[in-house]
């Protein structure tokens, strides 16, 4: 594992200053080799290599750039596991060393451009041909090892990281389609990079520079066609072996080798197999962070440590740690890809390298065997579609609705994203549907000027891989899983390369051996998928050398960041980003928008949510709020913020304020639900209040106005269930939704393009109103419990945000939107998830009590017309937006709740269950 850069004058003429840049490209790659370096230059001076080492294998005689007899020269990263075997092939009396780096070049001398079809490992590497007077360079098959290049001027650059090109670019400029993929997919397709006019050598590429020309084309591809003449019992046979096999290769090593152990079933199986070959010195490493069990995977890392046998060392990752070491991570990525598990990557990889150079782990396991849970929504859908037309045995491809039902309930947690998939485009074509299911585009659509980026979609290049034709039509799981090995892979594999790299330590991947790939591809969906099951065969062929509960797991995370906990609350992470995105950089930013927004109530629940993720985007936000049920730690002090304290019933306040600011948009966030007794204080904000907003945003040209009502408008005691937007306005019954209804008459009446949310049941850190906070104070301070028999409509405070940002950004018509999840939960269901996250065990079940004669069974509202015209969805399941609610409340505490409604009579509760 190296460093490699170089320059090639494609006109075959002398390179300026050849030396000196290829120092430069060294010096900026240092860490990828810190065991030595070295340069080479043509005696012409028309190409050049340079090259940092990191010893593994032949660690005397192994140095690079390295030359043969016939003037043929190479810099080289990553290792050819089979080495020896092609070695004894080649003649092992022709080499001076015994690096695997003589092997390529002996190779190519026997074999030349063929060569890497007979390489077994990871690499990219540049060779010379002197004889040809061509510049070979090449890239693994599946891009374990990277390779970036750019020309300028007619001068080819190359390196194994961006960085190393930019000081020969004319401009350091964004590729405006790159960034089109990346803020679809979380990174880039076709070779494109986020640098204008830098590419990346495909996986299972080479390029050849020769006679003035660059050519670059494919030598490896793999082919989905299924074996239906052997059975499942063959194909675990064959897992087994080739596995083994693997495993054995990846351990050649002249340095001890280790392990990353996420917990789950891939890492698990590399680590022991390569146990029972390698047991001394042989460590597992792990990482996890305190913010709670879905943050944490190391009960898992550690069974398998102590069901093997060796030693587990132990990370625990802090808000702190991310503060000290996000800049790094991101210097050593160049640019962002694949989401934030880089960070948590870099920090286990650091820990590693101080006890190993080399380290084994399991990527590549799920886009081979299919372990993402959108296969199987994706798939839920097309059993139906099949059940329907009776095509679900055709060709053997399609399993059938009957066996996946069993197997559904890992979609618990995914209701709102089968809520979103399902929305429209149901059964359309497979490419749109799969396509609909990975785009993050639309979620970025109050953050983006679309307009800016040009006329590219990236819907076209992901259609050109998904409908590869070394895929066969008929398998609709190949297809998913073939899309995600040739683009999701690659980009997490740039990850496991540059966090490893950043501290000199070999990042090894088994799972990538092109035998092993190559079978699984033929393993029909039936076996591979069998009944619904992600990684069916894979677990089964394995099953029998691992714990059980790796095996059977059902909740694998993937490294998950708590970056949403740390945001929104105060402390180091939201301090540091908040000074990141206030700089001058920052604000004057091309591709999105800046606007003055004004939030009333913005020190409460959903106005202090939404005033951050404003101000993280660049916006300038003024507050008022008089602190009747919001709090002042709510908002942390920012360049671009301004709170005013004082309430909007105050008719000279308001104006002045709208006039200092003159708010493009405004979101009447504030209401008066403290006491519902209350009438007088709820009439002034929710009705006087209102009005004064509505009249200082007519004077100002306020451009639109958001307002916040209560899904009580159309009464206790709804005549529907779901609520639609025909229903009519009934709200007696409670002072708060008569005051609130008010308040949007006068919205709707003030002249400015108004929208006004109806809300469902909105919960989350911050919040003080509703069973869950109720819930929380009754259940930590030794106070009785029970639960009516009714259902609501609960939405996470996130989801929440996200439409109303759409809003701000123009998304939907004047009028009134329905803000829910469109399900509604047993009231009991938040009591469990709210004991769960407490981790409390009840004496017995808690009280289910009958509702009242009076009391809705469920308040559901519509949100049909908000899913089409903000193209919105929910993406948070309740068990995790409660978990995420209580780790706030944990660490900020509550000292008291509010309602809508009156509280129910205390002598009553405390007949109910105590939690303990």
């Amino acid at each position: 594992m190296c460093g490699i850069s170089g320059i090639l004058n494609l006109s075959l003429k002398e390179v300026p200053q050849l030396s000196r840049s290829l120092e430069v490209m060294n010096r900026l790659q240092k860490h990828r080799g810190p065991d030595g370096e070295g340069i080479w230059t043509h005696p012409e001076g028309l190409v050049g290599f340079a090259h940092r080492r990191l010893s593994i294998i032949d660690l005397v005689t192994g140095q690079q750039p390295m030359g043969d007899p016939h003037g043929n020269w190479i810099t080289y990263n990553g290792e050819i596991y089979n080495y020896i075997e092609l070695r004894g092939e080649l003649g092992v009396e022709g080499f001076k060393t015994r690096s695997d780096t003589e092997v390529i070049l002996q190779a190519y001398r026997k074999w030349g451009p063929d060569c890497v079809t007979r390489f077994r490992g990871m690499f990219s590497f540049a060779l010379w041909d002197q004889d040809r007077r061509t510049l070979f360079c090449a890239r693994d098959r599946f891009g374990i090892k990277p390779f970036y290049y750019t020309i300028v001027n007619g001068i080819l650059h190359f390196a194994s990281e961006i960085k190393t090109l930019l000081p020969f670019v004319p401009e350091i400029a964004t590729d405006l389609d790159g960034f089109k993929d990346y803020l679809t997919f979380q990174f880039c397709l076709a070779g494109k990079t986020l640098f204008k006019g830098v590419s990346e050598l495909p996986p299972g590429h080479v390029l050849i520079a020769k006679d003035g020309a660059v050519e670059t084309r494919r030598y490896w591809e793999v082919y989905y066609q299924p074996d239906f003449r052997h059975t499942h019992v063959y194909f675990e046979e064959r897992i087994r072996e080739l596995l083994d096999e693997s495993v054995a290769l990846h351990l050649r090593s002249d340095v001890p080798v280790g392990a990353y152990i996420s917990g789950g079933l891939d890492s698990s199986i590399v680590a022991t197999l390569a146990i029972r070959r390698q047991d001394s010195d042989f460590e597992g490493f792990t990482g996890k962070f305190s913010e709670g069990a879905i943050y944490d995977e190391s009960p898992y890392a550690r069974e398998l440590a102590q069901y093997n046998g060796f030693p587990l060392k132990e990370l625990e990752i802090t808000a702190a740690d991310f503060v000290e070491n996000v800049e790094k991570v991101v210097y050593h990525l160049d640019f962002p890809v694949a989401g934030p598990g880089s960070f948590p990557q870099y920090l286990v990889s650091q820990l590693a390298s101080r006890h190993k150079k080399v380290l084994l782990g399991g990527q590549g396991g799920d886009e081979i065997f299919g372990g993402y849970a959108r296969y199987l929504v994706a798939y839920f859908e097309q059993c139906i579609k099949a059940a329907i037309d009776d095509t679900m045995h055709s060709g053997n491809f399609i399993v059938t609705y009957e066996s996946i039902i069993p197997n559904l309930k890992a979609l618990q947690k995914y209701k709102p994203m089968l809520q979103e998939f399902w929305r429209d485009g149901l059964f359309e074509d497979l490419d749109k549907r799969y396509f609909r299911l990975i785009n993050r585009a639309p979620l970025l659509d109050s953050e983006i000027n679309w307009e800016v980026l040009g006329d590219y979609r990236p819907y076209d290049a992901f259609k050109e891989v998904f409908r590869g034709n070394n895929v066969h039509k008929e398998s609709y799981f190949d297809s998913m899983t073939h899309f995600d090995f040739k683009t999701l892979l690659p980009a997490l594999l740039q990850v496991e390369d540059r966090v490893s790299m950043a501290h000199g330590l070999e990042s090894r991947v088994p799972f990538l051996d092109h035998p092993l790939v190559e079978l699984a591809a033929t393993i029909p969906s039936n076996i591979k998928f069998k009944d619904g099951t992600m990684k069916h065969i894979l677990k089964s062929a394995m099953k029998a050398m691992l714990p059980e509960s790796i095996v059977s797991r059902t909740d694998k995370m993937g490294f998950p960041v708590p970056l949403h906990e740390w945001l929104s609350q105060p402390g180091v992470v939201r301090d540091f980003v908040t000074d990141i995105l206030s700089t001058r950089n920052a604000l004057n930013r091309d591709l999105g928008y800046d606007m003055k927004v004004l939030i009333t109530g913005g020190a409460g629940f959903i106005g202090s949510h939404l005033a951050d993720r404003l101000l993280a985007a660049g916006h300038q936000v003024l507050v008022i709020d008089n602190y009747a049920t919001g709090r002042r730690d709510n908002l942390s002090p920012h360049a671009n913020l301004r709170v005013v304290e004082g309430t909007i019933a105050d008719k000279s306040l308001v104006d002045r304020r709208f006039a200092e600011l003159k708010p493009e948009k405004v979101v009447h966030a504030a209401a008066s639900y403290k006491d519902p007794d209350n009438w007088t204080e709820d009439s002034l904000t929710n009705v006087v209040g209102s009005a004064n907003v509505v009249q200082a945003a007519r004077a100002v040209g306020v451009e639109r106005l958001i307002y916040f009502q209560t899904a009580l408008c159309y009464g206790l005691r709804p005549l529907e269930q779901p609520i639609t937007l025909t229903h009519p306005i009934r709200p007696e019954g409670s002072s708060y939704s008569i005051s609130k209804t008010a308040g949007e008459y006068y919205v709707f009446q003030g002249g400015t393009d108004s929208i006004s949310f109806r809300l469902a049941n909105a919960y989350g850190p911050r919040n003080l109103s509703g069973p869950l906070p109720t819930f929380y104070h009754r259940l930590t301070n030794g106070k009785a419990c029970f639960v009516m028999d009714t259902r609501r409509d609960f939405i996470f405070v996130d989801d929440l945000v996200e439409v109303v940002l759409k809003a701000l950004q123009g998304a939907g018509k004047k009028g009134a939107y329905h803000v829910s999840s469109g399900s509604d939960f047993a009231i009991k269901e938040l009591f469990d998830a709210t004991t769960k996250a407490l981790s409390i065990t009840l004496d017995q079940e808690v009280e289910v009590r009958p509702r009242n004669p009076d009391d809705a069974p469920t308040i559901l509202l519509d949100p049909s017309r908000t899913n089409q015209d903000f193209s919105w969805k929910v993406t948070t399941p309740l068990e995790q937006g409660v978990a995420k609610a209580i780790e706030w409340y944990k660490r900020f505490g509550i000292t008291q709740t509010f309602t809508h409604l009156k509280p129910a009579d205390e002598k009553v509760a405390e007949a109910a269950t105590h939690g303990k």
